[in-house]
């Protein structure tokens, strides 16, 4: 009878330490995702930061560019309306793209 009982502990302790064993590699596991969710998160971020930077480098300086699609000064009046309406159509336009980019950066839903 103690030798049954005696077995019966064994095993039970046995089943114990498994789970237990097993328990932890499952921690392990989910640390390891977690750590990975959080690189990627990172990454993410850090990619969609570089994509605003080079948005708002772009915006600082294509206003200066445009200085040489045509000098504006030799044109007639009506041309240079036109030159510089382009200009702040273009201007307006990469607003609207930093905008959506923030907005989707921030989860921030668009009117």
């Amino acid at each position: 009878d103690e030798v049954i009982f005696l077995t019966e502990l064994s095993k039970q302790y046995h089943q114990k330490y498994k789970d237990f064993k097993q328990m932890k590699i499952e921690e392990f596991k989910k640390k390891q995702e977690d750590r990975m969710s959080f690189e990627i998160k990172i990454d993410n971020i850090e990619k969609q930061n570089n994509a605003l930077f080079r948005l708002f480098k772009e915006l600082v300086e294509k206003p200066i560019n445009f200085v040489h699609l045509k000098n504006v000064t030799n044109s007639s009046s009506m041309e240079r309306i036109e030159i510089l309406e382009k200009n702040q159509n273009e201007i307006l336009e990469l607003f609207e793209i930093i905008k959506h980019h923030l907005f989707k950066c921030l989860d921030i839903e668009e009117e």
